[in-house]
């Protein structure tokens, strides 16, 4: 994540100054180990593997329904003008938000119906509440 940031800082001009064999390797490697995470998720149990991909779907859409609704409102600046011009800090946050209810909800369903494999958010709720809300807020796979 620090090293996506400090990337991210150059913005998109600042690419051509890594050379094209990192970006490759840095490329292979993270489609590698998203395979063997997504592969693991799976082993782990179907239920497990869905709510890693539900956790990215609400984050995504409701980062754009926050977005296009709140956009500019609350934040002038916007998130990475260099390289997405449309995203705004509150669909940042919007999507974020959905994520926390997200893993509470899910948490509480899990608990209820005493689910044989427990989801993503059951298991960072056994490590505490808070470690469920950072993980929520930070997770992607």
């Amino acid at each position: 994540m620090l090293a996506g940031a400090w990337l991210m800082r150059s913005g998109v001009e600042g690419w051509p100054r890594i050379p094209r064999a990192a970006r490759l390797v840095v490329g292979l490697l993270s489609l590698v180990l998203a395979w063997l995470a997504m592969a693991q998720a799976r082993v782990v149990g179907i239920n497990f593997l869905l709510s890693v991909l539900v956790l990215v779907w609400v984050a995504d859409i409701f980062a754009y329904i926050a977005g296009r609704t709140l956009g500019g409102r609350f934040f002038v600046r916007k998130l990475a003008p260099a390289l997405s011009p449309k995203k705004s800090w509150e669909g940042a946050l919007g999507g974020m938000l959905a994520v926390v209810v997200l893993a509470f909800a899910r948490t509480f369903a899990d608990a209820a119906a005493q689910a044989q494999v427990p989801s993503l958010y059951s298991r960072l709720a056994s490590m505490g509440w808070l470690v469920l809300v950072i993980a929520a807020v930070f997770w992607r796979p």
